[in-house]
């Protein structure tokens, strides 16, 4: 859910907030395939030699990390600096991924192998289709939430915004009556409020998912290893 979470929302937040062309969008999560395809090619002998359930602990910091680190975007983020967490969230991925499909399957019987591949095949998709749509909504009404109580600053007992105000009202006065540079200047700042409204919602739901993450460390050493096939 994390991994498709980050998957969905960065391209989304940098095309909407940030303007970037769908083309950069899906260009930023370049750097996670790269790490992604570099562990692959580690992540069996680290298997062999390092207990999976303290490769998956891991592999949630990772991700955790990673996903916290997107709390930071604002419309001052540059393209650079999503890479590094793109990198960590790769190498998250295979460290969780791999080894869990490994204990997963490997406490079945051979006689169950096709129907534990199909049933955890399933949970996969599944958490996948939920993650997308629940992080889409929670971004929509975490937006309102925020928009509530941004909004109380464009008041006009607001000092700072009653300057900046009067200093638009003027600058668009010189084209326009001065009730439409007026209302012209409003929503100007309206629509950077809603902008900034959408910033804080993309950052708390990054938020949370990286809690969810910290929260799965220590469930991974629940998981069973050494069975005995029959």
């Amino acid at each position: 859910m994390i991994i498709y979470v980050t998957i969905v929302l960065l391209p989304k937040y940098l095309q909407s907030i940030m303007g970037y062309t769908a083309y950069l969008g899906g260009l930023s999560l370049a750097p996670r395939v790269i790490s992604c395809l570099i562990m692959l090619c580690i992540i069996d002998k680290l298997v062999a030699k390092i207990d999976n359930r303290i490769l998956i602990a891991v592999g949630f910091i990772f991700i955790g990390v990673s996903t916290f680190y997107y709390t930071n975007l604002t419309l001052m983020t540059s393209f650079g600096f999503i890479i590094l967490p793109n990198i960590l969230l790769g190498v998250g991925v295979i460290l969780t991924f791999i080894p869990i499909s490994g204990l997963v399957l490997g406490t079945l019987p051979k006689s169950e192998l096709s129907n534990g591949a199909g049933l955890h095949s399933l949970a996969k998709c599944v958490a996948t289709v939920l993650s997308i749509s629940l992080s889409s909504t929670m971004v929509a009404r975490l937006s309102q939430v925020h928009q509530t109580y941004l909004v109380g600053n464009l008041a006009l007992t607001n000092p700072v915004y009653y300057h900046r105000l009067s200093l638009m009202t003027h600058k668009f006065m010189s084209s326009l009556p001065e009730f439409a540079a007026m209302h012209k200047a409003g929503a100007m700042y309206y629509k950077q409020l809603i902008v900034q409204a959408k910033i804080f919602a993309y950052s708390d739901v990054f938020a949370l998912f990286a809690l969810v993450s910290f929260f799965m460390i220590p469930l991974g050493f629940l998981l069973k290893v050494n069975l005995k096939k029959s």
